[in-house]
């Protein structure tokens, strides 16, 4: 909410793909290729915290990639 809030469009993968996977089953290493196609379009990346490899991983594509990767806490002072 916060990111919608400061005038972005949120994007999460396993929450926005999660019907596709039901209706077509895929392997979890199919979904990390998806997502980071995703993410190349994307204009910036919010890293939340906590231990996460699929997000370790998406950071290092971003980066990769000239992808500006922000944290969470950036938002809330747009408030």
């Amino acid at each position: 909410e916060i990111v919608w809030q400061a005038g972005h469009v949120p994007f999460i993968p396993h929450t926005m793909t999660s019907l596709w996977a039901l209706q077509y089953p895929k392997a979890h290493g199919d979904w990390l290729e998806i997502d980071l196609e995703i993410l190349e379009r994307c204009d910036a990346m919010v890293r939340l915290p906590g231990p996460s490899e699929g997000a370790d991983r998406e950071v290092e594509f971003a980066e990769k990639h000239n992808i500006p990767v922000v944290d969470l806490d950036e938002f809330k002072d747009d408030e």
